[in-house]
């Protein structure tokens, strides 16, 4: 660099300037992502969740209005197995999300404090694994919310003949 020390101290201080904007503006895409990310597990929670509700309420009532039937009821017990897996995989991807941010948490503290190296933006190895394995639990969850939908369907359809 050439230029008096005024004018290359500026160029520093601009530089670190900007480098910091653009990690806090890195931080907040971040923190906007596992917000949009928590939304969608806790609402395929809720969805898998709910239809289990409503499919054991149907049986119930089905049930209690015909007895003769009871038996054809077993049709629906798959879509009931597809909607708890479905909300156990939400739950466990929930699960797995929390350990991702304390796991990143810690490593950017290590860093920063401990081993005094500059903070990383993207977090850690460990990290992006959970990462990936969060996100594909939740679209296994969302698999068997459907496959779920699809069943009971099926099963409505025959329960109605």
């Amino acid at each position: 660099m050439t230029g008096t020390p005024r004018l290359n101290q500026w160029r520093r201080d601009s530089g670190r300037a900007i480098w910091e904007k653009q990690v806090e503006t890195i931080g907040v895409l971040q923190r906007g992502v596992f917000d949009v990310a928590m939304l969608a597990m806790k609402s395929l929670l809720v969805f898998n969740g709910g239809s289990v509700i409503a499919l054991l309420t149907f049986f119930g009532n089905f049930i209690a209005h015909n007895p003769d039937r009871s038996s054809s009821i077993a049709a629906l017990g798959d879509s009931i197995l597809f909607y708890v897996i479905g909300a156990a995989l939400a739950l466990f991807s929930i699960m797995l999300t929390y350990v991702t941010l304390e796991v990143i948490l810690r490593v950017r503290v290590k860093k920063l404090l401990i081993e005094k190296a500059p903070m990383t933006v993207f977090g850690s190895r460990p990290g992006h694994v959970m990462r990936v394995l969060a996100a594909l639990s939740g679209l296994s969850s969302f698999g068997l919310f459907v496959a779920g939908s699809l069943t009971a369907a099926d099963a409505l359809i025959v329960l109605a003949k």
